[in-house]
This record gives structure tokens, C-alpha cells and sequence, in this order.
């Protein structure tokens, strides 16, 4: 089977296995990987991000992060900025990174090298954001901010949330702040058939 980036699948994180009806264990999720191939042992899923699992600010990511995956039996892991740079990317006309008084840059291929630290590093030196289009990347939408587990800065993390109904940003957000923390699930391929 063929997991292509946005799916939806609908897993039970307490019984690692998928299911039919939303609950609080069967998760709405999205494939997140850009490029799974049908020899990859896992997918990577993240769940729906307009749902809220717990809010924590930055500082307690981690301890809020073990609190969410308690009972569940799945993989888990945090939530990166690589994650969601590497899949805006593929946007090359609407994902842009957005900086005070410079025009605004498409943030082009990331899937080579040491590409992905040039433009976190780029983002961070400009104070800038980036901005992605929701009709193509609806599935990393999210109502409320939610964290990365990426530092920005000394005192921000990276977050994402909604600008408006055509735009989301992926920005920086004072680590004192609360936002949504939503885990990465790493489903075994065998667990989804």
C-alpha cells in the first residue's frame, strides 16, 4: 500500500492498529512523510492538529508530550520544524518565508544536504516566518497555535497557526506562551493493513 503525504487515516494509539469512528484513542491522523516508499517499515502520522490533546507552553513540551502519550502503545515522538518545512517546501510558488522590509522568498527543495539549517538559520537571522497556503496543506492547519519542539531562539520556539483563511505560518512564539502540543505517531506498516 501506498501512503502519499496528507492521507488521512483514522489509528488507534491504544490498540496500534487503525479503526473506523473517531474516539478519544482512534485519532483522526495525516501521513506526514513527503516521500514513504512502499519499502519503508513505518509511516509517519501526525494527528489532527485542530484537536486538542493538552496545551503546555515550551519549557514543558516534553513532560506535557509523556502526559498525551500515557497510555498509548504506538511509537511516539515530538513534533520537529524539519518536519514541517520539509513539507511546505513542496509548495514552490505559496510557501515563502516572510522578513521586515526584504521581499518575501520562496523557500525552494529541502530534501538535500545541509539546505533545511541554511533556511532555519536565514528565517531566525531575519526575524521572519513562513507563510503556507491551507487549501494544499489543510491538514497541517491549526485553529489554535501549536509547538514544534524546535527552538527558534533563546526565548521563542517554533509554532504553527492559522493567519487567516488562506494562510498558515510557521513562526516564532515566546516560549512562555501556550500552545497545543500535538505528538508525531511513527505507525508500523503491518499495524495499518
Amino acid at each position: 500500500t501506498e501512503y502519499n503525504l496528507g492521507d488521512t487515516i483514522l489509528f488507534d494509539v491504544a490498540s496500534n492498529s487503525r479503526c473506523t469512528t473517531v474516539s478519544s484513542t482512534c485519532l483522526e491522523t495525516y501521513v506526514i512523510d513527503v516521500n514513504n516508499r512502499l519499502g519503508d517499515e513505518t509511516v509517519t502520522l501526525l494527528p489532527n492538529p485542530n484537536e486538542i490533546y493538552l496545551t503546555s507552553n515550551y519549557y514543558n513540551y516534553s513532560s506535557t508530550l509523556s502526559t498525551i502519550t500515557n497510555n498509548w502503545t504506538v511509537t511516539t515522538r515530538p513534533l520537529l520544524i524539519e518536519d514541517i518545512l520539509r513539507i511546505v517546501s513542496k509548495d514552490i510558488v505559496n510557501s515563502v518565508l516572510i522578513r521586515d522590509n526584504i521581499s518575501d522568498l520562496i523557500i525552494g527543495n529541502l530534501n538535500y544536504g545541509t539546505r533545511i539549517n541554511t533556511e532555519l538559520n536565514r528565517a531566525i537571522s531575519y526575524n521572519g516566518y513562513y507563510s503556507f497556503n491551507n487549501e494544499r496543506f489543510n491538514f497541517l492547519m491549526g485553529s489554535n497555535c501549536y509547538w514544534t519542539f524546535s527552538q527558534y531562539n533563546a526565548s521563542n520556539g517554533f509554532a504553527v497557526r492559522i493567519i487567516n483563511q488562506d494562510k498558515s505560518k510557521i513562526y516564532n512564539e515566546a516560549k512562555t506562551s501556550t500552545c497545543n502540543i500535538v505528538p508525531v505517531v511513527l505507525a508500523d506498516k503491518d499495524n495499518l493493513k
